[in-house]
């Protein structure tokens, strides 16, 4: 998707969630945009299988109202595994595909839970062209294109509201 689609499509998705949030106070949601490569922007987080290439992935990034773009970075880290047990022993949880010691995926700091269905997770929904789409909310899909094949997670984190 050329950049301006993209970028115009995470806007509409990031001020709709605003706009709409219950609270009058500032307000941060999550963003979640579909993507084929871990190249995710500074402030986003790549979430998802080992290969987004053969199976897409996510990159997760945190919004703020007023203020713009927040770095993700700074509210949580995230270390790529095989073993999704191990993420407890880092106080995090495992997001990506269900078969970690086949697809790989990560451990992440904030809240999670396995989901078969993309749009399980509450987040508004936005096509962005090519059966891209992104999604923004308080909790957001996480994990490979395909969630009825290889499963996903609903993921949300602390700083949201």
């Amino acid at each position: 998707m050329n950049k301006k689609l993209k970028l115009a499509a995470l806007s509409l998705v990031l001020s709709t969630s605003l706009f709409t949030s219950l609270s009058a106070s500032a307000a941060n949601v999550l963003y979640s945009e579909d993507t084929k490569t871990k190249n995710c922007s500074g402030s986003e987080v790549y979430m998802g299988p080992n290969q987004p290439d053969k199976h897409w992935g996510s990159c997760v990034g945190l919004s703020s109202n007023p203020g713009g773009n927040l770095n993700l970075n700074n509210y949580t880290g995230s270390i790529y595994t095989r073993d999704k047990g191990s993420c407890t022993s880092f106080g995090m949880v495992y997001v990506g595909p269900w078969d970690a010691a086949k697809h790989g995926g990560y451990c992440v700091s904030g809240t999670a839970y396995p989901v078969r269905d993309r749009g399980a997770c509450g987040a508004l929904r936005f096509a962005t062209g090519g059966g891209m789409e992104v999604q923004s909310g308080v909790s957001v899909y996480v994990g490979p294109h395909d969630a009825a094949k290889h499963g996903g997670y609903c993921y949300s984190n602390s700083n949201t509201n």
